[in-house]
């Protein structure tokens, strides 16, 4: 890639997680480390975010609704780093002024719908022009997705071979829901009254040309007999295992044609548990029930973060998520798992901390040999295994 005046653009500063990427590449990448900018479209809000957080680095006007401004950013960096969501509303002009400008992009979409049409619109052409358009690399979804790549990997070379089968569990976690990813799960639920969207997110084969899978997600709380918990759901499970069998196919399918990912939270022990899951899921279904109604859905916004804001500073630093990726042999014997622990608030501290780290390896050409649109395994690859571990995060393989 050609040199340009910044290794990395922060775009959408003025929110809450744009401001929490700001911070944390001021704090741990010196300017001559990673030249970086922020951006966004209204520069007097630009001027009080940096001033309210005391950073002197140069800012871009830009706005969504302006393809000539995206493209003039785009033309200056070599990443963009987007937190302007929800997708779905205010992503695809990005996505098209970084494949047209040679740009990379990484983002923190969860919105299958948005990536459907990314990967239909846009791959053929960013491979053209060796681009790495990433998406979802925030907790949805790089402790799936990497984490699952570095079980294989690691299975690999200590076992011999892959696992046909990998188990995702959420065995604890702390944090809160921001408004954005409130917003974009109830934009993808209302696309989904539509039928064909409906039957395209039932398909965990949807972001990939392999045959249509349906009903593999759970749907009900499951006694766990390796773990000996009741399990419940896991709302993130119907974008993290797209994402992870994207990044199988693009791999060429190297963990073999009959490959199963699932994902679940454990809930506990004995009845309670199970009473436990069950409310989790009647609290999902809920959710699920309010964004199908206009009504409903503006009666629930006003008991979301303001736009642009966030939990208070111990939140997130209290915050945490631990999870446990297994490799499961054909005959059902949980043989090795890689933990996967976040330091941080999930949505909000790991998220912004996972977001920059992918942004500088795609901007210092720390990643995989595939272009096009794809997964943080898939375009960056396990080297973010280590940046993660270097700040705060725990992640271990292990054989059982």
């Amino acid at each position: 890639m050609q040199q340009r005046a910044y290794d990395i653009i922060v775009y959408g500063v003025t929110g809450f997680t744009g401001k929490l990427v700001a911070e944390y590449l001021s704090h741990n990448y010196l300017s001559h480390e990673v030249r970086w900018a922020v951006a966004g479209r209204n520069r007097e809000k630009l001027d009080q975010v940096m001033k309210q957080l005391n950073l002197h680095v140069d800012i871009i006007e830009a706005d969504s609704t302006d393809e000539n401004s995206l493209k003039a950013m785009a033309d200056q960096t070599n990443v963009v780093l987007t937190v302007v969501g929800p997708y779905l509303r205010y992503g695809e002009p990005l996505v098209k002024a970084c494949v047209e400008a040679g740009t990379h992009y990484c983002d923190l979409t969860g919105e299958m719908p948005f990536i459907f049409d990314m990967i239909d619109k846009y791959h053929d052409k960013a491979k053209q022009m060796q681009v790495k358009i990433v998406h979802s690399c925030g907790f949805d979804s790089i402790p799936s997705d990497i984490g699952s790549a570095f079980l294989q990997q690691q299975a690999k070379e200590n076992l011999g071979s892959f696992f046909p089968k990998v188990k995702y569990y959420v065995r604890a976690i702390k944090g809160t829901f921001s408004r954005g990813t409130a917003e974009s799960l109830m934009d993808v639920i209302n696309l989904g009254k539509d039928r064909e969207i409906r039957k395209r997110l039932g398909n965990v084969n949807a972001l990939t040309s392999l045959p249509p899978v349906y009903g593999v997600d759970q749907s009900r709380p499951l006694y766990d007999k390796f773990y000996r918990k009741w399990t419940t759901p896991f709302i993130m499970e119907k974008i993290n295992s797209r994402i992870v069998r994207r990044s199988h196919f693009l791999w060429d399918c190297p963990w073999g044609d009959d490959f199963h990912y699932s994902e679940t939270m454990l809930a506990g022990a004995g009845p309670v548990a199970l009473v436990k899951a069950s409310v989790i899921q009647a609290a999902v279904t809920g959710f699920a029930l309010t964004a199908l109604h206009p009504t409903s859905r503006k009666l629930a916004s006003k008991f979301l973060p303001e736009i642009g804001g966030g939990p208070s500073p111990d939140i997130i630093e209290n915050g945490f998520f631990r999870v446990a990726i297994h490799g499961i042999d054909k005959d059902g014997t949980h043989c090795a798992r890689v933990k996967f622990n976040g330091p941080k608030d999930p949505g909000y501290g790991s998220t912004a901390i996972m977001l920059a780290e992918s942004a500088v390896a795609l901007s210092i050409g720390e990643t995989t040999a595939h272009c096009g649109v794809g997964t943080p395994s898939a375009m960056i690859g396990t080297s973010l295994v280590e940046r993660l571990s270097l700040r705060g995060f725990e992640i271990e393989f292990e054989t059982l």
